[in-house]
């Protein structure tokens, strides 16, 4: 087959923050139209070996939420592997405002310096090797990024529903949290720590921040967080 979509469902615990990972080939000797429907999911997209160049931007790149379902030209001898994510969890990774990239595609790097490098692929591996590779790799940092299940399940609510209130998600017994810039973050730490329900210990993030989360008396997900130098 020349033309071709191949997706294979994400394992364990990426099964909660990835849709879906895909391949797609067109080797038709033309360019085509492929559909692409909004869903509320986010990809990021990186070229194989030896393909065409969607863009001049370079890659690995973002494709924003879509707003309206779209005809996408892709050129011929264009292949291209995309880790696609469930809603809100790319926007949560990347600290950033995802309604500005609605409906557009952007280069990673002018996100953020850091991530392109930590999820490098093998173009080398073949599709099932890329897939296992990727996987290990984003295993480990969202353990990291997420506190918890419920921190999720907000972000999700969040995200679906723009128009939902911190006072409403409460009322319904979602997990709330609060992420807070704060000086002298290794004393503040070493203070608290013994006295509150520790979620996620202090480190140091891919993203250059060094932070810590933990549970207040009512249950929501405080985080406090401090530029590294």
């Amino acid at each position: 087959m020349i033309n071709r979509l191949k997706e294979y469902n994400p394992q364990n615990i990426l099964q909660k923050y990835i849709d879906s990972f895909w391949v797609f080939r067109n080797n038709t000797g033309v360019e085509i139209n492929f559909p692409v429907v909004p869903d509320g999911c986010s990809d990021i997209i990186y070229y194989l070996k030896n393909s065409t160049k969607l863009t001049d931007l370079e890659g690995p790149l973002i494709n924003g939420v879509m707003e309206s379902a779209e005809l996408v030209p892709i050129p011929d001898k264009m292949e291209l592997f995309g880790m696609r994510f469930k809603p809100g969890v790319l926007w949560y990774m990347l600290k950033t405002d995802m309604k500005e990239l609605k409906g557009k595609m952007c280069s990673l790097f002018e996100i953020n310096k850091e991530l392109p490098k930590i999820l490098q692929i093998d173009k080398n591996a073949g599709d099932e090797g890329i897939v296992s590779g990727i996987s290990n790799k984003l295993e480990e940092l969202l353990l990291n990024i997420f506190p918890d299940d419920n921190f999720l399940e907000t972000v999700n609510k969040l995200c679906n529903n723009p128009e939902i209130t911190i006072t409403e998600l409460a009322k319904t017994g979602a997990s709330v949290s609060f992420y807070m810039e704060v000086e002298n973050l290794d004393a503040f730490y070493r203070e608290i720590k013994g006295k509150v329900e520790v979620v996620k210990e202090l480190s140091t993030t891919w993203y250059g921040m060094k932070e810590f989360y933990i549970y207040d008396n009512n249950g929501y997900v405080l985080g406090f967080a401090e530029q590294k130098v």
